[in-house]
């Protein structure tokens, strides 16, 4: 007997059970040959914390990634020199809040509206500079 004749009934097996009605599958457990409840459940801990470490995992990649993209954005944005004027600062950011203003929370635009009412130059800068942040505004865009 080979091991891929091993392998091949095996796999007949496997897709027997899984074609098997639920019911049948139930009624089996704790029987010879089936496993028992118990390891049921052990096997269901493994499934469930094999896939908790997986998740955990993935996230860890995703969360460095971005680290590592908004590190690079921010050394990026800080290197080039702001070649924009107030004025067309001020345009980004009444354009940004009127094409984006479904999407933009509330409280945001109240921030806008209470940190404008000082309206130095220093202010508009920061605002826009916090919108570019939030990516609101596309620095690059003229």
């Amino acid at each position: 007997m080979s091991v891929s004749f091993v392998k091949e009934i095996n796999d007949i097996i496997a897709d027997a059970i899984l074609e098997s009605p639920e019911e049948e599958i139930l009624s089996n457990i704790g029987k010879t040959g089936y496993p028992s409840w118990e390891n049921v459940r052990e096997a269901k801990k493994l499934a469930a914390q094999a896939v908790a470490e997986s998740r955990a995992s993935r996230l860890e990649r995703v969360k460095a990634s971005y680290v590592k993209d908004k590190v690079n954005r921010d050394v990026e944005r800080t290197a080039k020199p702001l070649t924009k004027n107030v004025n067309q600062m001020i345009a980004d950011i009444v354009q940004a809040m009127q094409s984006k203003g479904d999407s933009i929370p509330n409280g945001l635009l109240v921030a806008f509206r209470e940190q404008n009412k000082q309206g130095s130059e220093q202010d508009i800068k920061e605002i826009w500079e916090n919108l570019v942040s939030l990516g609101l505004i596309d620095p690059d865009q003229d």
